[in-house]
């Protein structure tokens, strides 16, 4: 039944969008994993730093706060992902988009609106989400602790995983683009 649904959605989707607008969304989305991609090898790269420093690192002073430093790492960390969710919601809102970004749409641009917006929208969560591991390593650096770093890691890692840019989800925000738009010319 689902999947009855899903294919009908598809079907209705590129019936209402045009083969060209098409065509550009499916050009954007390779660039949009892309970046995807590379984000989430950064979080690799952060631990393979961390580990090659890790007998580098000098000890912290013995009346240094870890405790309290991972406390407010963790609560940041949280916040920052509560954030990340609410501003990708936001700005995937069509009913955010600029008339003037409507009208580009209608004078051919290289890349489609709904592509430009869901990139930023989706260049700004990863980003959000990446910055939980880097957390994690600011607090490794601080304490050594190997099992903060993997921990952070791991949930920046999920979140972007969670966050990922997925097609359906384009094709939706063209198509609410584009009904948007024929609403207010019409």
């Amino acid at each position: 039944m689902v999947a009855t649904q899903k294919y009908i959605r598809k079907v209705n989707m590129t019936s209402m969008l045009e083969k060209s607008e098409i065509e550009q969304l499916n050009k954007a989305l390779p660039v949009i994993m892309a970046i995807w991609f590379a984000l989430i090898c950064s979080l690799a790269v952060y631990v393979g730093v961390a580990k090659f420093m890790e007998d580098k690192l000098p000890s912290m002073e013995e009346g240094f706060p870890l405790a309290t430093m991972n406390t407010i790492f963790s609560g940041l960390a949280v916040v920052i992902l509560i954030a990340a969710h609410f501003i990708r919601k936001t700005m995937l809102n069509p009913a955010r988009t600029s008339v003037s970004m409507m009208g580009a749409a209608s004078s051919g641009p290289a890349q489609h609106p709904a592509a430009a917006k869901y990139m930023v929208a989706m260049i700004v969560s990863l980003a959000l989400s990446e910055s939980v591991g880097v957390c994690g390593l600011v607090l490794f650096i601080l304490g050594r602790e190997t099992s903060t770093l993997y921990a952070f890691m791991a949930l920046s890692a999920v979140a972007m995983f969670y966050f990922r840019p997925k097609k359906e989800e384009l094709m939706d925000l063209a198509l609410e683009m584009k009904m948007q738009g024929s609403g207010r010319r019409g």
